[in-house]
């Protein structure tokens, strides 16, 4: 489900963000690499979720905290937006999460994703907390046991190229595991 621009409009007065994630989204033949070893070793993953990496919701700080004016969030986001420039990144190797079955491509350089997590850190938005330490990354395995064979098969993974950020997006849960992107904000060129 994605949320439409007037829908949207019309709701602000009621518009609820929490649980809401604000990501970066991947794009070009990286996402279309990903998207390909999703589709192989987690489909749940590469029907639901975006290709992206989360910098408010799974690690550092977690989501968007209930209870919020909606439209003071998305005008706060839009501030920040206008203070980030675009930058280019790419995928590094593949890491487990401890006594997960959660694998995850590292993301290179590090530094502008923890910008712009400081930046929503020092905002005027308030987080639920996440017992996790802020580690960009973009998943490749989230749901489901993992096999052995299957584990050395994704740590053996290689992302070739590198992909613009230029924006990032709030995401809001629509199911258990399906989320629908609600807007997506730009940095200033």
């Amino acid at each position: 489900m994605i949320f439409q621009k007037e829908s949207l409009v019309r709701m602000l007065d009621r518009l609820e963000l929490g649980g809401s994630a604000i990501v970066c989204e991947v794009q070009g033949t990286v996402k279309e690499q990903v998207q390909r070893l999703r589709e192989k070793f987690d489909p749940v993953l590469a029907n639901d979720i975006p290709v992206e990496i989360t910098v408010a919701g799974s690690s550092g700080i977690g989501t968007i905290a209930f209870g919020q004016d909606g439209a003071a969030i998305l005008d706060e986001l839009a501030r920040i937006a206008k203070q980030l420039k675009p930058f280019e990144a790419r995928l590094g190797s593949v890491t487990r999460f401890p006594g997960t079955d959660i694998f995850v491509f590292e993301v290179l350089p590090r530094e502008p994703f923890e910008t712009i997590y400081h930046w929503l850190l020092g905002s005027s938005i308030a987080f639920a907390s996440s017992i996790n330490p802020f580690f960009p990354h973009c998943s490749l395995h989230i749901w489901g046991k993992v096999e052995p064979e299957q584990e050395a098969e994704m740590m053996r993974q290689r992302i070739t190229g590198s992909f613009w950020v230029d924006s990032f997006a709030v995401y809001q849960r629509i199911d258990d595991k399906a989320v629908g992107l609600v807007d997506r904000f730009r940095f200033k060129p």
